[in-house]
């Protein structure tokens, strides 16, 4: 198991379950080993998130629900870590000039609304590259003696390989970030 009893049960009285049996594991099957490894190892769970942090993992999982989504892809975690614009990925954006409303917009074009299936499982998965991310960030709290995860480790992790289709489209519209 990749979690706890406790925050198994968490999950399930949430108003959006993620299935974290699931969270190593896309539609054509597991990840890589090592990934499996990384998350038992890490122990994926709300104590490994600070408040904020822990808030765009659930926030992703809403967006990606409420659009017909069975896992959370990058955009859904990238327009979470907006948020309102004062989290440190909306000042980001607006330092480079972009609206964090319209950047929001704008990186779920990527990952449009699909139909809700009714035979849908009702328990969300995190996408492959949003799973590194979070993993990034989770190695990243720990290489600089942290227990838990920030959104400036979310953002920080996001941009370490440039971004994926987020940091297309966000170069795109004129945002530069470093590596």
């Amino acid at each position: 198991e990749t979690a706890a009893p406790a925050f198994k049960a968490w999950l399930k009285s949430s108003s959006v379950r993620i299935d974290l049996d699931a969270l190593a594991s896309d539609e054509s099957g597991p990840l890589p080993g090592e990934q499996t490894g990384e998350l038992g190892e890490h122990g994926i769970s709300q104590s490994r998130y600070d408040e904020g942090a822990w808030r765009v993992v659930v926030d992703s999982a809403q967006l990606a629900q409420r659009d017909g989504w069975t896992e959370i892809r990058t955009p859904h975690l990238f327009a979470a870590m907006i948020a309102d614009g004062s989290s440190p990925a909306g000042l980001f954006l607006q330092q480079q000039h972009l609206d964090p409303t319209e950047a929001k917009k704008l990186v779920l074009s990527v990952v449009p609304a699909r139909p809700h299936l009714p035979d849908a499982p009702a328990s969300m998965r995190l996408g492959e590259n949003a799973l590194l991310i979070i993993l990034r960030a989770i190695q990243l709290a720990k290489e600089v003696g942290r227990k838990r995860v920030t959104e400036a480790d979310l953002f920080t992790s996001f941009f370490a390989d440039g971004g994926s289709v987020v940091g297309e489209v966000l170069h795109m519209s004129g945002v530069r970030f470093r590596k």
